[in-house]
């Protein structure tokens, strides 16, 4: 069976390659045509020559795809959108009247961005001081590389309202499976508890964050009112990217602006698990749960995990089964990529770690318990998922051979015809949607912007001229994670992004 699913997966990975390629190089020769007219490129691209009739049904393929993957998202839109609305408002005289678990807020970081944690740090002490009988149950745990660190955090926080504590990943600790990356300091976290740090007399949740992450005094209130009622084992929240937003580069700003319209999928994967992706931070999970499942994945042919997110959830679902997922709704605040050399790496290192689990999730022990079907949805939506993304580069580039052909032969006829063509038709269409879409995810950014309406409107006619760019450099690394796959390239690197700007605001800003 291993070596039947191998063989299948490489002829499939065969396709999905020569889709690429083949999309590309038109995409390329026609972009190459309206720029610099050849006879060549001409012949190639016409109508009736070969290329061209093998290239329009392969784009079509892709197209199909790539739209019915739209098609869903903006379906998980229309059905979420009660979850991201701004009316939503929780009390905190009611809460007390109910009983409240603990949280403990776990900032993992590598070391080297104190400021980010300080300021994580400082929103959850003023939260303190302004519920002192809710931070009876709050405390916050900072697991950091660099010892320094440590003691910089204690003397900065130590009358806080806020129990700050700090630990440091030794250099020497080792998990049982060799795990590395950031999981390792998860799984040393998970050590220390199950030995009995920080514990506490009740029901207690931790709270993963990143060290950038931060949560709003109302955001808290409302995920301390979805755990103060039925709360699910795993649950997740959506993410939005509006710190440091004018300190970022507008590239980069108009990246960001996809992931929140994503966040709505986000909800209806943790409603209808098994859970295809995972974020790693505003995840927030029992804690004698965590310590049953644990984040001591091991390696993949002498390589650390990527993505130990994505592995948690499918341990998770293996370990308690399809009801221990949850979304709480809380919205967490996060900041984008500080250069788009670090938003490459960081959407290419999604992808690899996605292609790492579909690996093990057949083979591992660890997952026997996910039923076949299961196994067979997730390994579809996670391939499907992955091999869209990497099939928006080549039809982003075909999108702009499309409008540079139109622009250069502008006439109501060839405009008219376009409408009448179903294949140029359906990428106006799709270009709509996936305009729209960052438009939706830069609304949801500037909502913690307290902008007038006319630097909203400054702001969202930027990124929409910059949105075919940033579709492309959006979707350029998962294009080179597949191909390099499809090649036999599997290494996977993981760095850091970044997270210090030279300039610094306060939330709202």
């Amino acid at each position: 069976m291993p070596n039947t699913r191998r063989v299948a997966g490489n002829a499939l990975g065969l396709v999905l390659l020569c889709l690429h390629l083949l999309i590309c190089t038109g995409a390329v020769a026609a972009i190459a045509l309206s720029i610099a007219p050849s006879a060549g490129l001409a012949g190639m691209v016409e109508q009736d020559s070969l290329f061209f009739r093998v290239m329009v049904p392969a784009l079509s393929v892709a197209l199909l795809a790539t739209g019915l993957r739209y098609i869903h998202y903006y379906y998980c839109w229309f059905r979420t959108r009660p979850d991201f609305c701004d009316q939503r408002y929780v009390s905190a005289a009611g809460l007390r009247l109910r009983e409240q678990p603990f949280l403990k807020f776990q900032i993992t970081t590598k070391g080297g961005a104190l400021p980010v944690v300080e300021r994580c740090l400082r929103e959850l002490d003023a939260f303190c001081r302004a519920h002192p009988r809710i931070a009876e149950r709050i405390s916050a745990e900072v697991i950091t590389e660099v010892e320094d660190e440590v003691g910089m955090l204690q003397d900065q926080f130590r009358k806080s309202a806020l129990r700050v504590l700090t630990i440091v990943l030794p250099a020497h600790y080792a998990t049982p499976n060799g795990t590395g990356l950031k999981a390792r300091a998860l799984h040393y976290m998970v050590e220390k508890r199950r030995a009995g740090f920080n514990a506490k007399p009740g029901e207690t949740f931790i709270v993963h964050m990143d060290e950038e992450t931060l949560i709003t005094e109302r955001e808290l209130l409302v995920l301390l009112d979805y755990l103060s009622r039925d709360p699910r084992p795993v649950s997740q929240g959506p993410i939005f990217y509006p710190l440091d937003w004018r300190s970022t580069p507008w590239m980069c700003r108009a990246l960001e602006c996809i992931r929140p319209f994503g966040c709505s999928e986000c909800a209806s994967v943790m409603r209808n698990p098994p859970p295809a992706h995972l974020h790693g931070s505003n995840l927030v999970v029992e804690e004698t749960a965590e310590n049953q499942i644990g984040w001591d994945f091991g390696c993949i042919d002498g390589q650390p995990f990527v993505a130990e997110d994505l592995l948690f959830g499918l341990r998770a679902y293996a370990v308690l089964g399809e009801h221990a997922f949850g979304w709480h709704g809380a919205v967490m605040l996060e900041q984008p990529a500080l250069s788009a050399y670090w938003a490459f790496r960081q959407r290419k290192r999604w992808v690899q770690g996605a292609l790492q689990a579909l690996r093990v999730i057949w083979d591992r022990e660890e997952f026997a318990d996910i039923s076949r079907p299961a196994k067979l949805r997730l390994h579809f939506r996670i391939a499907y998922r992955i091999g869209t993304y990497a099939l928006g580069f080549p039809i982003g580039m075909t999108g702009i051979a499309f409008f540079l052909q139109n622009l250069t032969a502008a006439s109501p006829d060839r405009w008219l015809a376009t409408l009448h063509n179903p294949l140029e038709s359906s990428l106006i269409v799709g270009a709509a949607a996936w305009l729209v879409s960052y438009q939706i995810g830069l609304v949801r950014n500037l909502r913690f912007q307290h902008l007038p309406w006319y630097e909203m409107g400054r702001q969202s006619l930027i990124v929409l001229a910059l949105t075919p760019l940033a579709g492309l450099l959006e979707t350029v690394g998962p294009f080179i994670a597949v191909t390099e796959s499809m090649f036999g390239i599997s290494k996977a690197n993981w760095v850091p992004t970044p997270k210090l700007a030279k300039t610094r605001q306060p939330v709202g800003a």
